[in-house]
């Protein structure tokens, strides 16, 4: 994958040179002649993300005709939230670059840019009433120990079930998951350029290129008896994974510019090698007021929500070889012998980062959870309610699941020359 990209980073390259050419006509306003000594850019940014992969199903809606309602592979479960990628929204950034060509050797030159796309969030989010005539709502799981209500054998199950008791009230519930991203980076290059030719302007590029991508997903949930329910309580949970990914490479790349009169066109491409840091931190806490659907306790707070648990909460970090190429053009006019409007494309790939759904994993050991542990501190294990002793290897565990990541959109800009 790294290789092909590569590839056609440099035949894009080879592509809008060989259009530029075609396009390039003489002119009075030749390149040699209105080359400037420096330049600066600011530019506006409208970006959009590739979306965020979730391939574990976070809430579900089941028929309370079921025999797990909500549980997966039930007839009446539908999947509300997660099991398929997130769509990232559309954002706005921005992205300043500076250059200079030499006063001795017009032929050389260096230029740097910084490139910000702030933090955005998704919300998706589900709800019950827990009166009649309300869905019912579940957090789906696999249950490895076969203690959350399968007698004892794996299988498919659910953590809570908010919503109605058939036709009387039940449980009120409310789940929202929120997906945040970041984006920025930081490149500076060393510019050769060949001698000019009929408003025609290669450039070759060397440098280095530090890209960092940022994102978080949470789930919380809140459930609550509603008046007129057989019993009381409540019991309310977070999730938090994040992935903090740092790239540092190596860039080489070119540019070919064509001057057609007070236009000019611009194409650029590049690739970078390095490696890629991948941080992923899991988090999650819980308080009820009585144990969940399962388990009992005496009202307790927990480290732990659902997926994060034990087993895996804590901080992880590796290290990955990655090739990230950038792809863009140009459009420019000349407003005034030093200014110019520019609106471009641009195209950014990245081949390896850890994005934070992508790290769920849905099979739980449920006698290895906080609940089941505080159910046993405050139930003596045997006593109804109290969670079965521990048992088993404990699950969910950790490992890296990577994917790759691309970030395109639409650039509007002024550039100073001087």
């Amino acid at each position: 994958m790294a290789q092909k990209t590569a590839i056609y980073a440099v035949l894009f390259f080879l592509g809008g040179s060989g259009l530029v050419s075609a396009l390039a006509q003489p002119s009075d306003a030749g390149v040699s002649a209105e080359a400037a000594s420096g330049w600066v850019t600011g530019e506006s940014l409208l970006w959009w993300f590739k979306d965020s992969p979730l391939p574990v199903p976070l809430v579900t809606s089941g028929s309370f005709g079921d025999t797990i309602p909500g549980a997966l592979n039930q007839p009446g479960t539908r999947v509300l939230v997660g099991g398929e990628p997130i769509e990232m929204a559309v954002r706005a950034g921005g992205r300043v670059s500076a250059g200079l060509w030499s006063r001795t050797n017009r032929n050389w030159g260096i230029e740097g840019n910084y490139l910000f796309l702030p933090s955005s969030q998704v919300v998706r989010s589900a709800a019950t009433s827990g009166q009649p005539g309300s869905p019912t709502l579940a957090v789906p799981v696999f249950d490895t120990s076969g203690a959350f209500g399968l007698g004892g054998v794996p299988g498919e199950t659910v953590f809570i079930l908010p919503g109605p008791f058939g036709d009387k009230p039940g449980f009120q519930g409310q789940f929202e998951i929120g997906l945040a991203s970041q984006l920025q980076g930081a490149e500076t290059n060393v510019l050769w350029r060949a001698d000019d030719c009929e408003g025609l302007q290669l450039e070759g590029l060397a440098g280095f290129r530090w890209l960092q991508f940022h994102e978080s997903l949470t789930l919380n949930g809140t459930t609550g008896a509603v008046p007129g329910a057989p019993f009381p309580g409540f019991y309310d949970v977070t999730d938090s994974f994040r992935a903090y990914n740092n790239f540092w490479g190596g860039q080489l790349g070119g540019r070919s510019v064509c001057i057609l009169s007070a236009f000019r066109l611009e194409a650029l491409a590049k690739v970078s090698l390095g490696g890629m840091r991948q941080d992923v931190a899991i988090d999650g806490a819980s308080r009820t007021s009585g144990g969940n659907l399962f388990f009992a306790t005496t009202p307790t707070a927990m480290s732990g929500g659902i997926f994060s648990q034990p087993s895996n909460i804590g901080s992880y970090s590796q290290d990955s070889f990655a090739v990230v190429p950038e792809v863009s053009t140009r459009l420019s006019y000349r407003l005034t012998r030093s200014i110019r409007l520019s609106c471009g494309y641009s195209f950014l790939y990245v081949s390896t980062l850890a994005r934070p759904g992508a790290q769920i994993e849905r099979a739980i050991n449920s006698t290895r959870t906080s609940l089941a542990s505080a159910s046993r501190a405050s139930i003596p294990v045997g006593h109804p309610g109290s969670a079965p002793a521990a048992s088993g290897s404990p699950a969910p565990t950790f490992r890296f699941h990577e994917s790759d990541f691309w970030a395109q959109g639409i650039d509007l800009g002024v550039l100073v020359e001087f």
